[in-house]
């Protein structure tokens, strides 16, 4: 993989005691694939999002005093090799929450707590080689590994060089909760060199 651009922009602009960041990250690269194809057959093309994922999107606080924090974030993707987005416009994050000395927790559309894992993968944040996200960065996501829920209510805390969390995503199907709902949860453990995860 030939990488060839990084991080776009960053801006940030506050007031008082509130925060706004306009980010964004395109990433573009040239690929040759051998065996490509159950012809075998070899394939050179544009691909985007080989190293990170190419997005833009919109992140808040507001301070509401006594160590708690008012937090939203907006993110959705974008494939450079086409210019297209990944179908609804902020799919990887459309969130509020609250963030406190108890944790963080989230409602909307957010990343569950599969995010543990991706200190002990290599490629955690190449979407095209990881083996977490498992998402193909020129064609529809795949957000495998259960790394995305919507209507959804997420925990995190650190307590020690311990992190846990938890992710609900309601079904919201009438008269059976149990219809479409999804869990997950994950602990991590991390001190100096030594790191690990579970989800």
């Amino acid at each position: 993989m030939f990488a060839l651009a990084a991080l776009a922009c960053a801006a940030a602009s506050s007031h008082a005691q509130s925060n706004v960041t306009i980010y964004g990250i395109m990433d573009a690269g040239l690929e040759y694939a051998n065996h490509a194809n159950a012809a075998q057959q070899s394939v050179t093309r544009v691909t985007s999002g080989g190293q990170n994922t190419s997005r833009f999107g919109f992140r808040g606080t507001e301070d509401l005093g006594g160590g708690l924090k008012a937090l939203f974030n907006l993110e959705g993707r974008l494939f450079l090799d086409t210019g297209s987005s990944d179908g609804v416009l902020f799919k990887r994050q459309a969130n509020v929450g609250r963030r406190g000395d108890f944790g963080r927790v989230v409602l909307g559309r957010s990343f569950t707590t599969y995010d543990l894992l991706l200190p002990s993968d290599p490629l955690g944040f190449a979407p095209n080689y990881s083996w977490v996200t498992s998402g193909n960065g020129t064609a529809a996501s795949k957000y495998g590994f259960s790394t995305a829920f919507d209507n959804l209510v997420k925990y995190e805390g650190n307590f020690g060089g311990f992190q846990v969390g938890a992710s609900y995503g309601f079904g919201e199907i009438a008269g059976n909760a149990a219809d479409s709902r999804k869990v997950n949860a994950g602990i991590g453990y991390a001190n100096g060199p030594f790191s690990m995860a579970a989800t």
